[in-house]
Parts: C-alpha cells; structure tokens; sequence
C-alpha cells in the first residue's frame, strides 16, 4: 500500500507541475494559485536565492551567483551529461537491489536481468554516440557547398552574415552560442548531451531519445512484473473484500478504486496517527 500510494502522489503531483507550467500564464488564471505556484516554481526561489547571496556576501556573491549561471546554463558544460549518467546508474542500482532479486517469479523470467543489463548500456551507448556527434559545424570549406544545398529564402530564412564566425550562414542555419560555431540546419542545443542538434546528428538525437524511451518503458514493465510476482508469492491475489452489490465476496485486485480508495485512507489515517500525537509531544509507539 505505501508503494501504491507513493505511485498515486507522484503522478498527481506531476500532472500538477506540467498543468501549472502549461496554463499558468494564460489570462483565465490571472491572480490565481495557479498562476501564482508558477511564479513560486519558475521565478520566486530564483528571487529569494539572489536576495540570500546578496544579504550574505554583497555584490562580489551576486557577481559570482551570475558567474555560476551562466556558466551552467549558457556555456558548454559536461554538467548534465554527469547527471544523466548519475541518474542511469542510480537507477539501474536500484533496480538490481529491489527488481532483479525478485526474478524469477510467475510473471518475468530471470533472463531479463541479463536483457535489462543490456538495455541500460545500449542507452548509455546511444547516449555517448549522440553526445560525441558532428552537429554540422559550418567551416570556410563548407559554406559555398551548404548556401547552394540551403539558400536564403529572403522571408523566413533572409541572408545574415555571422560576424563571430565571418562567414555567410545558409538557411536554416544558426549560431550557437554555447558551442562557439555555426550550425547547419540548427534545431537546438541540447544540454544533456553537450552538443548541438544539427543536419548531421539528428538522426542520432531521435535514437537516442527513442531508445530511452523504451528504457523507460522496459523498466516500468520489469517492475510492475517483479512485484506483481512478490505480491503473488505473499498471498495479496488471495484477498477478497465483500460487495454489496453482487452480494458475494471478490479479489480486492479486481477493485481498483477500492485498493487505491484503502491504501489512501490507511496512509492518512497512519499519518495522522503520528502526526497528532507528534505534535503534543506524544510518542504513538512504544519501544
């Protein structure tokens, strides 16, 4: 029940922040909580950080503060490639603690270990792949070839010409701040690979995105099928709950709303079992 209820909070939850940061500056939620949580999420914590800085250690904290961001945010920087990789070994560690020992069971086979391990490093290779992949950089060689495969079309594309790289840009094509260069056919430059998304590394960037994807999806699989397997070996399937309706006993597994309806209200209730007496200094069990 406590895994069921941190499921129920984390979807809520994130359905919430993706509803706040769509619509929260649309005019119908003007001087609403919905507009206000998105200036708390997007704008109030970088607010309150700037003034602790500046109460802290003056201007000199506020100039490194800008320093630091613009570090992270508008340079080349292998700091979220860390964190990627950081997050994919954390999670396959935590999937062979809690998932892998509980294979096999009746609902997975134990060679998904093995295919699981796989997965993760065909993510991570996808992910080196497209990280160490040529945007398409625009070189002096390369310009003539590009502006006459990509010209100008003088309305949505008119002719510029990069001052930091002296070059005549094709269209389609963009300077990248962040890596130095101008790319052909520039789409975005993607922080978690440290690497701009070009004519010549898109494809890499779909597999890449795509082979995550499926990642995410076998995990989520492998999980709901390990612990479905426990669930059976500890007798859960063999609950049953009386229904008014029929009359007549039923698998509290074929009873959704009532599974989540019972794991929410045991939560609360164990919280507010704890919570109470915590505040009057109570301790509610004993040791």
């Amino acid at each position: 029940m406590y895994f069921v209820n941190l499921v129920y909070l984390y979807f809520g939850l994130t359905a919430l922040l993706v509803f706040v940061l769509l619509f929260g500056d649309a005019p119908a939620f003007q001087r609403t909580p919905v507009s206000y949580v998105k200036w708390l999420v997007t704008e109030a914590w970088l607010l309150a950080l700037e003034r602790v800085v500046e109460t802290m250690f003056g201007e000199r904290g506020l100039r490194m503060l800008d320093s630091a961001t613009e570090c992270c945010c508008e340079s080349s920087n292998p700091m979220l490639q860390i964190a990627y990789l950081s997050i994919v070994s954390v999670g396959y560690g935590l999937t062979w603690q809690f998932v892998f020992k509980l294979l096999p069971n009746a609902y997975a086979a134990e060679y998904h270990i093995y295919t699981g391990t796989a997965a993760v490093c065909g993510a991570v290779g996808l992910f080196l792949w497209a990280s160490m992949s040529d945007p398409g950089r625009l070189t002096p060689e390369s310009a003539a070839l590009y502006l006459a495969a990509y010209p100008p079309d003088g309305l949505l594309f008119p002719p510029k010409h990069c001052s930091t790289c002296d070059l005549m840009r094709p269209g389609r094509s963009k300077h990248c701040n962040a890596c130095g260069s101008c790319i052909i056919r520039f789409d975005h430059h993607c922080g978690w690979l440290n690497n701009c998304i070009g004519l010549n590394n898109s494809r890499h960037f779909l597999a890449f995105l795509f082979g995550n994807l499926l990642l995410c999806c076998y995990a989520c699989w492998a999980a709901a099928a390990a612990t479905a397997g426990s669930l059976q070996q500890r007798g859960f399937f063999d609950v049953y709950v009386y229904d008014p309706v029929l009359k007549d006993r039923v698998a509290l597994y074929t009873r959704p709303a009532w599974f989540l309806e019972a794991a929410v209200t045991g939560g609360g209730a164990i919280a507010a079992y704890c919570i109470v007496p915590a505040c009057r200094n109570v301790i509610p069990w004993p040791f």
